[in-house]
């Protein structure tokens, strides 16, 4: 079986993940906990659980949904520039795409994608990886 990935984005300390410790999922019902099963539940409207597309960009960093990308796309003899976009999971089509102002883009289909940022950013503001 495939190995799934998540990441998560803590609103109260405004990060992914934790304290540097390996990080542990455990769901129930619709709280997620961070660390420890045994630990108290963070609300879920304080989390936001990523899960990774399978689809690395051209500087090898793992695509999650939320990340902010860019990249361009050739279809027949138009080639389009994405300047950025957000990367979502399309459920009726079932595959991940880039979500632009003027269309959706299947992610697979988009050459010398770069992420250059996440929806958490500050006031949502692309902030570039570091």
């Amino acid at each position: 079986m495939k190995n799934i990935r998540f990441r998560i984005w803590n609103a109260n300390r405004m990060e992914f993940g934790g304290d540097g410790a390996p990080l542990q999922l455990h769901v129930r019902g619709n709280a997620a906990l961070h660390g420890d099963a045994g630990a108290a539940a963070h609300s879920a409207s304080l989390q936001d659980i990523m899960l990774a597309t399978g689809i690395k960009d051209k500087d090898a960093n793992e695509v999650y949904e939320g990340d902010i990308c860019r990249g361009k796309i050739s279809i027949a003899c138009i080639i389009k520039e994405v300047d950025s976009g957000i990367v979502v999971y399309n459920p009726n089509n079932a595959r991940f795409e880039l979500k632009c102002s003027d269309s959706s883009l299947p992610l697979n289909l988009i050459s010398g994608l770069q992420v250059i940022g996440h929806i958490h950013g500050e006031a949502h503001d692309v902030r570039l990886r570091r």
